[in-house]
């Protein structure tokens, strides 16, 4: 039977970590799957090696046509394309290779905790029609929860957390979920580091937005689907665990300033935020981090 379930997984300087998440956590899955390893930043040696200790089919163009479909591939580039280039480019692969119903992206640093977590979501989405994307429960390490997200945040309420931090109230997905209760309803938007879209869904769309290279991608996502009348769901009858930062590091300078770019771009193409506001947005945020982050 030809797997529905295409498999994303971008990995970024992170070969120890890619190569366990493949041996022993899809290992538990029970649910046939392809998946597509995309190696960024990476050489041609460095990718083969990858490919042949995650026991993958190495493909040196990802845009050849393949005619004999494998269980598993491993695609790279020497550029560092970040999450948005890097996971639309595994999806177009997998559309060359075969027919998907379901496309799941995941982070190299998730714990699976049910075997048949795929099918579930795959079944869930196929359930209705207006549903393009559902994420699971996801847990860090600290037992927080990092999914859902049910509300847009302004710009203007970001503006005076950022100048009055003091202001900002702790919300319920930052409390441990021992003393939290979740159930299963429409959001916003849910957390990238494990989720399912439906293909047709994703495509119709048009993927992930290729200018964010890190953080709000799933945000912007949402708001594409939602463009295109779909909607996001979240299910925390399954859960994965998080070990945030095998991706992405440390969050330095760099990364708040790709996290800065990716708010903006998200609340001047997807919000319509005016000039004067945006501009507000990034006083604040520099204030902030004077001030704040010393």
């Amino acid at each position: 039977m030809e797997n529905k379930i295409g498999v994303i997984i971008v990995s970024y300087r992170n070969p120890k970590g890619t190569r366990n998440y493949i041996k022993e956590q899809l290992s538990k899955l029970s649910t046939s799957y392809t998946v597509v390893v995309v190696n960024v930043a990476a050489t041609l040696d460095d990718s083969i090696e990858l490919a042949t200790q995650c026991e993958l089919t190495f493909v040196d163009d990802p845009c050849k046509r393949l005619d004999d479909i494998k269980q598993g591939y491993l695609i790279w580039s020497q550029e560092n394309l970040g999450y948005a280039k890097g996971n639309n480019l595994g999806v177009n692969f997998l559309e060359r290779i075969g027919n998907f119903a379901y496309y799941l992206f995941s982070n190299d640093d998730i714990e699976i905790k049910q075997s048949y977590i795929l099918d579930y979501l795959a079944h869930k989405l196929s359930e209705n029609n207006e549903m393009g994307c559902i994420g699971p429960r996801i847990l860090g390490l600290d037992k927080c929860d990092q999914s859902p997200h049910d509300r847009y945040v302004s710009p203007y309420r970001t503006i005076g957390w950022n100048l009055f931090p003091f202001l900002r109230k702790k919300k319920n997905i930052n409390i441990p979920t021992t003393s939290l209760r979740l159930n299963a309803h429409y959001t916003y938007w849910v957390c990238g580091a494990f989720m399912m879209v439906k293909a047709e869904a994703f495509k119709k769309a048009g993927m992930f937005d290729n200018v964010t290279f890190l953080y709000f991608e799933e945000v912007i996502l949402a708001e594409r689907l939602v463009s295109v009348g779909y909607k996001v769901y979240f299910d925390p009858a399954v859960e994965v665990l998080h070990y945030e930062g095998g991706s992405s590091g440390t969050f330095s300078k760099q990364k708040r300033r790709l996290l800065l770019n990716s708010q903006i771009l998200y609340y001047r193409k997807y919000k319509h935020i005016s000039k004067p506001i945006l501009w507000l947005y990034q006083f604040s945020y520099f204030i902030h981090n004077i001030l704040y982050k010393m």
